[in-house]
């Protein structure tokens, strides 16, 4: 594919991978009146909660890290059907 960057998707490694999420929304997240780490705090709970409600509840449910040029660049979050893949999350990490 010249001239194109394709990106690949891998597992998350839970456990050691989670920091992908509040990464991905720490621009989002910016304008709050909280202190940094209340806001990384805010985010980490906001995977967790995740996590444990689609883990139990969508038996294919699947944690991705987008990866380009061996660069993370953000995760994605499906539910392997037979007939479907529904995006359930998706975020992509801001520029450096």
């Amino acid at each position: 594919m010249r001239g194109k960057l394709a990106a690949i998707l891998r597992e998350i490694r839970i456990g050691k991978e989670e920091s992908i999420h509040t990464n991905a929304y720490v621009e989002e997240i910016k304008p709050a009146s909280r202190t940094e780490l209340q806001k990384r705090d805010f985010l980490w709970m906001q995977f967790k909660a995740q996590y444990q409600h689609y883990s139990p509840n969508f038996q294919k449910v699947q944690y991705q890290i987008i990866k380009q040029v061996r660069q993370i660049i953000g995760h994605t979050i499906v539910d392997r059907l037979k007939n479907a893949i529904p995006l359930m999350d998706n975020a992509l990490l801001p520029e450096s």
